[in-house]
Formats: structure tokens, sequence, C-alpha cells
């Protein structure tokens, strides 16, 4: 989930993004904003004074930290295998239209 955050007005747009990650916002007033990022297993990121000129295309490139593990799993069977799962990096990037 994409969270865009006027910082002037306290207004929220939210968009999911595609299979790559990418995301639009579109018909975004002139402002400052906070871009905030989630996803399940990532850690949040968040950037503050986004500037959205008029007529302006914002790009902004993320880089997401696989975040720390919450959710356990109970074992009730002794024959439980177990392997390792390689870290994940994920790219997320904005380019209104």
């Amino acid at each position: 989930m994409v969270t865009l955050t006027n910082q002037a007005t306290g207004v929220q747009s939210k968009v999911v993004t595609g299979e790559n990650g990418d995301f639009d916002f579109f018909n975004v007033q002139v402002g400052r904003y906070s871009l905030t990022i989630e996803h399940a297993g990532f850690s949040k990121f968040t950037i503050n004074d986004v500037t959205v000129d008029v007529g302006a295309r914002q790009r902004v490139d993320v880089s997401m930290k696989v975040g720390a593990v919450t959710d356990s799993v109970e074992v009730t069977s002794a024959a439980a295998l177990w392997r390792p799962i390689p870290a994940i990096r994920a790219t997320w990037s904005a380019l209104p239209r």
C-alpha cells in the first residue's frame, strides 16, 4: 500500500502497487507531501517534503528493506523440514502521469 499525504491539509490518497511495484497518483494538488510505502515482510518507508508543482511529474525510487519477522509458526509434527529463504530486495517507483 502506498499513501500520499498532503502535509498542509492531511488529505491522503492511497494506491496499490502493480506487479513490478510501480504506482501512480493522478490529479494531485500543488503542495508538499509525505509518501509512505508499506508491504508485508518489509520495513515501512516514508519520505517527507516531496514537492508537487503545476504540470510537474515526480519520480521517487525506493529500495525496501526486509523487515523483522513478526509471525510465528508452531510445528506439531516431528518430521518438519526447514530451508532458509534468500533475502528479497524490492524497488518501488512513482511516475505520476
